[in-house]
């Protein structure tokens, strides 16, 4: 895998992308960008994440200004969310959150560059229409983004914590059982329920109403 800086301060004008050599996840880090692909169009804010999979042809777009983003390029097995095992089915990431973008397509005949990343290099050559002219699309090997707000804190840490990591959001399998290619983490605000609490000190000769006043004079 890679990991880049992207700072976008312009549209792509006529102008298209695709990756062969692997997968891209998009953080959105500042304002908002705007990913029109062959299977329609998805915007991420800040708190969001975007994957574009490899050899999926797209164009990148501002909307309220010049923009940041972190990019994780990933030759490895694609993004998947990770075995949850013992921790259960409602944590972490939900598929149901996970959102494709709804068909939308270009007819436009003019010319245009599409670039191409391959082998480690950049191509372009020059086309006479829209690549984003796909009307309709079904199956699973599609963009889709993912809002982080979303992701379902779990756990107490205190020395170690189950696996897979408690805050992975994708995972992408490498050949060997166990380790990753690579992982995609959140790590948000989390409520700890014992947390600024203590246990009150019980004995026989303490009544309940007097710890309880006790606990709330505390």
């Amino acid at each position: 895998m890679a990991a880049h800086l992207a700072l976008v301060t312009k549209s792509m004008e006529r102008e298209y992308f695709f990756n062969a050599d692997g997968e891209m996840l998009f953080v959105a880090q500042e304002k908002s960008l705007r990913l029109a692909t062959e299977f329609g169009v998805i915007e991420i804010e800040p708190g969001e994440i975007c994957v574009i999979p490899r050899g999926i042809i797209f164009r990148v777009e501002l909307i309220n200004g010049p923009a940041r983003a972190y990019i994780c390029e990933n030759y490895g097995g694609a993004f998947t969310l990770p075995p949850r095992g013992p921790i259960g089915a409602n944590c972490l990431a939900n598929a149901r959150d996970f959102l494709s973008p709804v068909a939308a397509y270009e007819d436009r005949e003019e010319d245009a560059t599409l670039y191409l990343k391959w082998g480690g290099e950049l191509y372009r050559t020059k086309i006479g229409q829209s690549p984003l002219d796909i009307v309709a699309w079904h199956g699973n090997y599609t963009p889709y983004k993912y809002d982080l707000r979303r992701f379902a804190t779990i756990g107490s840490i205190s020395f170690d914590h189950p696996d897979p990591s408690i805050f992975t959001v994708l995972t992408a399998p490498s050949e060997s059982p166990g380790p990753p290619n690579a992982d995609s983490a959140t790590f948000p605000e989390r409520w700890r329920v014992r947390e600024n609490t203590s246990r009150p000190p019980w004995d026989t000769a303490t009544t309940w109403p007097e710890s309880m006043a006790r606990i709330s004079a505390a």
